[in-house]
């Protein structure tokens, strides 16, 4: 089920930063999509009545001298909107702990594939899905992503999204 909430949430959140012409990180195979697809529509089938809820974990990685970063009041806001657009499927999302803050100048700026597994096995909250906001999101080759999620068992329950991405509206479409 979780698999399924943060595949929707960045999924269309990757529909929406695309037709900003920047590319989502996200990568499924067609069988993968299929599965989560059939899942979803299985669970809201199934629990039609019952609100399902699920703890997020915020993370914010600042620079290691303590600038940058997303303000609390846009986790509020993310949050907000995140509930809001997920109501209609009986689904709605609150924070599990404090906010997480991580003073990293490595982690500010990510690079998709070289740096997010440590920082996913050192800061990864395991019963909540984890939203980690950067500086920026980046490809290997250096190209910009509005950001990406992981679906593999080692990796999952963790979205990571540049910052303006996260005020600018994306992650809740």
């Amino acid at each position: 089920m979780k698999h399924c909430v943060i595949f929707f949430v960045f999924m269309v959140g990757c529909l929406y930063s695309s037709a900003q012409d920047l590319e989502c990180g996200i990568e499924y195979s067609e069988e993968e999509v299929q599965g989560l697809m059939t899942e979803r529509m299985n669970i809201l089938k199934s629990n039609s009545n019952n609100v399902a809820y699920f703890p997020i974990q915020h993370h914010i990685v600042r620079r290691a001298d303590g600038t940058g970063g997303i303000s609390e009041s846009s986790i509020v806001q993310v949050e907000k909107a995140l509930n809001e657009k997920f109501i209609d499927a009986n689904i709605q999302f609150y924070s599990c702990n404090e906010i997480e803050y991580i003073y990293s100048d490595i982690y500010y700026d990510l690079i998709k594939n070289l740096e997010d597994e440590s920082l996913r096995l050192a800061h990864n909250c395991p019963t909540a899905i984890n939203i980690y906001y950067f500086g920026s999101v980046r490809k290997e080759n250096g190209n910009s992503l509005a950001g990406y999620s992981c679906l593999a068992p080692a990796s999952s329950n963790f979205i990571a999204i540049a910052m303006n991405y996260a005020t600018n509206g994306t992650i809740y479409y």
